[in-house]
């Protein structure tokens, strides 16, 4: 049925390891999917595939930096960045010096103090 299937889409040959593909191609697909998309916890994905965490990280370990580069470069960072400003920019509103480190009492106090004057 596979094999069929892949026949008819011109699928079933791979030039990159000169093989027909079979059913046992597609564990490493499965593997990078869940690890990369659908972040499956490792332990869970070595239950399911019946085999090892270690041979998980041996195998696929390449995958955490290319989610560590899509993190620190990706769109949610960008968007965090930018927030960022916005809130500078309230900051200084405020006659305040954003990068000055507050106590926690002083931010408790900040905060207060904006409820109160949205609610007025």
């Amino acid at each position: 049925m596979l094999e069929d299937y892949l026949g008819e889409h011109n699928l079933l040959y791979d030039p990159a390891t000169d093989q027909n593909r079979v059913f046992y191609s597609f564990r490493h697909t499965y593997a990078t999917l869940a690890l990369t998309y659908d972040k499956v916890p490792i332990h869970t994905l070595a239950k399911q595939m019946g085999t090892s965490v270690g041979m998980i990280e041996k195998h696929y370990s390449h995958l955490k930096v290319l989610q560590a580069i899509e993190q620190l470069t990706g769109s949610e960072t960008r968007r965090k960045i930018s927030e960022s400003s916005t809130v500078d920019d309230l900051y200084k509103s405020l006659g305040k010096n954003p990068n000055k480190k507050r106590r926690k009492s002083q931010v408790e106090t900040t905060a207060t103090q904006q409820e109160s004057d949205t609610d007025s």
